[in-house]
């Protein structure tokens, strides 16, 4: 019996010894204090930011991040395509020079250059359908759809439904993000076969439309009258074109979308500086920025100024998000490549 007393305290002591060491070995960023964070992010006193599919919205909130805590932001602006290759390239050569990725969700297919987030506050603001892994954080959402031009095209001849774009009217005269690189035209079109099959892809393939792979590009040259209807677009970049003749369709038979995330490099050399940015841009102020006037939040903040002529894309009915699964992507892609030739 001594002896099992003596055993007993022994553990005990020895457990009050061993935990707090634990506790002190584990990695700080899972029980960091969220003041010493913020301390340590002024610290290290910048930030550098990869972001690509964004809107205008978005480097404005980066600029006021910086106005407001002090902390630099530097910030690169490139295609999905060219975001994915650069932090390949980065990660690979152990040559890190972002903290901070913001993009689409495909940008899971490669998340062993991604660490964990660690505690940050406002990720309990986030509701379902969305959700925080602990490394990918959405932040915003994407609606993709068409672009018409006002004047080239008839109200009564704009496409309600995706099927209207195989109309022989349009061969020939359809701009679209390109399917067959990472972005929101590989998202649109996963989402198309998802709904119609490989049919509906060569029939469109059949079109013959024209491809590029900036966004906001695309809407402006539909904007300026070179093609009647671009597809794969942002409808929520609609915002950036008042007064020029182009409407942003809400498709009957439902729009794709994606989640943007946001997520810290591993080997970041301002880690602490990317969670403060992660935790500021998912607060109601920026929250209400990001998601510009007609496009979801992860949050489901709302934006207070929607201007009457886009109340229309307000609840747009919503088909479905690509998958991030890895070996569901790298199907896509080969498809998109398969198809479009």
């Amino acid at each position: 019996m001594l002896v099992s007393r003596l055993m007993n305290r022994f553990c005990r002591l020895a457990i009050s010894y061993i935990v707090p060491v634990l506790v002190l070995a584990a990695p700080s960023i899972a029980f960091a204090n969220w003041d010493a964070v913020v301390a340590d992010a002024k610290k290290e006193g910048k930030v550098v930011v990869y972001i690509a599919g964004a809107t205008d919205a978005l480097p404005d909130t980066l600029k006021k991040f910086q106005a407001e805590t002090g902390i630099q932001v530097d910030f690169l602006r490139s295609t999905p395509a060219e975001l994915r290759e650069r932090i390949r390239t980065e990660f690979t050569t152990n040559r890190v020079r972002g903290d901070l990725v913001m993009t689409g969700n495909t940008i899971k297919n490669i998340a062993e250059v991604f660490q964990p987030h660690g505690e940050i506050p406002n990720i309990k603001r986030i509701v379902a359908p969305f959700q925080d892994d602990g490394t990918f954080v959405p932040y915003s959402v994407g609606v993709n759809g068409i672009f018409v031009n006002t004047k080239l095209v008839k109200e009564s001849e704009m496409p309600k439904r995706w099927q209207d774009l195989l109309d022989p009217k349009w061969k020939g005269k359809m701009l679209a993000y390109d399917p067959r690189v990472g972005g929101p035209g590989n998202g649109t079109f996963t989402i198309l076969y998802d709904m119609y099959g490989r049919e509906y892809l060569e029939k469109f393939a059949a079109q013959k439309p024209e491809f590029l792979v900036n966004t906001t590009l695309g809407q402006r040259r539909v904007a300026q009258g070179e093609f009647p209807i671009y597809v794969g677009g942002h409808v929520g970049n609609i915002v950036q074109l008042p007064g020029l003749p182009i409407k942003a369709i809400a498709m009957e038979d439902g729009s794709p979308y994606v989640t943007t995330v946001a997520m810290i490099m591993k080997g970041a050399a301002n880690p602490n500086a990317a969670r403060v940015l992660l935790n500021y841009i998912l607060a109601p102020e920026a929250q209400k920025v990001l998601v510009t006037q007609v496009s979801p939040s992860p949050t489901g903040d709302v934006a207070d100024n929607v201007p009457a002529d886009l109340k229309y894309l307000i609840g747009m009915k919503l088909r479905g998000e690509p998958s991030p699964v890895p070996a569901k992507m790298d199907e896509m892609f080969a498809l998109m490549k398969d198809v479009f030739r």
